[in-house]
């Protein structure tokens, strides 16, 4: 989505949504939706096109304006909780990398043992 007008040249569809009739955060979502779909119907022989025919043929749901800001708000809290469980999972990974590591290191110097390993183990899987 873009914050300022802009021309496009002929193989860019562009769209300007009437904030009247929606909501450019629904419509946003709603296009993520249905890429995948619209992707497969521009297949073509050499290149893949999405072109305004592709969209004149679709039929998009669009419930009132209400609903839609508030599908859009839902939607945008999801996509946080999802971005702040995908960060605890990175810096768990790296954590248990680390641990991983440590362990080998320690494993291959004679100073590990199989108490101090569980103990480690059930301190970085806390």
């Amino acid at each position: 989505m873009l914050g300022f007008d802009a021309c496009f040249p002929d193989s860019i569809i562009g769209l300007v949504v009437d904030e009247e009739k929606a909501s450019k955060e629904y419509v946003e979502y709603l296009l993520q939706s249905v890429k995948t779909v619209l992707k497969a119907k521009g297949k073509g022989s050499a290149q893949d096109n999405i072109n305004l025919g592709t969209f004149e043929k679709e039929k998009f749901p669009f419930p009132p304006l209400g609903k839609q800001v508030e599908i859009a708000a839902n939607l945008h809290e999801l996509s946080s909780t999802v971005s702040s469980l995908e960060a605890i999972y990175q810096q768990k990974l790296s954590a248990l990398a680390e641990l991983k590591q440590s362990l080998l290191q320690k494993a291959f110097s004679g100073e590990l043992t199989a108490r101090k390993a569980e103990a480690a183990v059930e301190e970085a899987t806390a």
